[in-house]
């Protein structure tokens, strides 16, 4: 089971910065706590639901559909599952789901769940 935390100031660097600004990465700190907090939450989850098919956990950070793609080729997935949800046509044209940008660029087949109706 991967779970992403995307990154507070994603996409701030030295050019957010301007060109005479040396960047610093200030959410280095709070990603690894938000990290550390998804992880015991997914294994408090984990130990209520009391199932008997092998979990691994794994939480990290950075663009979600990014980190998706490179872990399915970490592990050589043979299927990516994830959810969508429903949304409308506009808000699908204004900004891509996160499904269909994963779906553009997996390595394998992926599965893609709708949200409730």
């Amino acid at each position: 089971m991967l779970n992403i935390v995307p990154s507070a100031f994603e996409g701030a660097g030295l050019s957010g910065a301007g060109p005479m600004v040396i960047s610093v990465p200030l959410v280095a700190n709070d990603d690894y706590k938000n990290i550390e907090h998804r992880k015991e939450q997914l294994a408090e989850l984990r130990a209520e639901i009391d199932s008997n098919v092998e979990t691994e956990i794994e939480v990290r950070s950075g663009r979600i559909e990014e980190v998706i793609v490179d872990y399915a080729n970490d592990c050589d997935a043979d299927l990516i599952v994830v959810g969508s949800p429903n949304r409308s046509w506009l808000e699908a044209l204004f900004d891509p789901s996160i499904a269909r940008r994963v779906t553009r660029s997996a390595p394998c087949p992926v599965l893609v769940v709708p949200g409730p109706a």
